[in-house]
Order: structure tokens, then sequence, then C-alpha cells
């Protein structure tokens, strides 16, 4: 057994919600990769002897990849403290009904 009897639902939603914000890291990083390559590309790509990334719309276009990437990127870390206050007051919470348990 993982745990006393009746935690089970308790693990199993830890673990999803774990593997929630392990997935939204790994779309963020996948992200961040497609607005790099996009970069790269709009250097490299020729237009009117002209590079594409000097025209405004694909400017505006990898300006907006890029917030999205960082807005996103910022969710990822406010939930991960999200995450982690609740855990920290779970557990502060799990010590102090034990100890009254002891007392009593």
């Amino acid at each position: 057994m993982l745990s006393e009897r009746g935690n089970g639902f308790k693990i199993a939603m830890n673990a999803l919600n774990v593997g929630r914000i392990k997935l939204a890291v790994a779309c963020i990083d996948a992200q961040r990769r497609t607005v790099s390559e996009s970069v790269r590309y709009a250097n490299e790509r020729i237009q009117f002897k002209t590079p594409i990334s000097q025209f405004g719309a694909i400017k505006q276009k990898i300006a907006n990849m890029a917030t999205n990437c960082y807005v996103g990127n910022r969710v990822v870390i406010v939930l991960k403290d999200i995450e982690d206050r609740i855990a920290n007051q779970s557990r502060i919470g799990n010590k102090s009904s034990r100890g009254r348990a002891e007392r009593s």
C-alpha cells in the first residue's frame, strides 16, 4: 500500500496535478522552441530582396508568439507556486492534527 487506507483518491489527484503541470511545462518548452525557429526562419527567408523579419506583419506575429510564450511561462510558475503552498499547508495541517490526536 502507498499510504493509509482511504488516502488513495488524494494520491491519485496529486499524481494528476503533477502530470498537468509537467504537461504545461512541456508545452511551454515546445512553444519557446517554435518561437526561436520562427525567428531563425524569418531572418533567413528573403522576399523582395529583404528578410521577411523586417516586415511589420511578421514582426507582429513573432511578438505575439513571444508574448504568449512569456505569459504561459509565468502561468506555469504561478501554478507551481500555488501547488507548493497547498502541499506545505497540508503537511503543516497533518502535523498539527497528529499532535492533537496524540494529546487526546
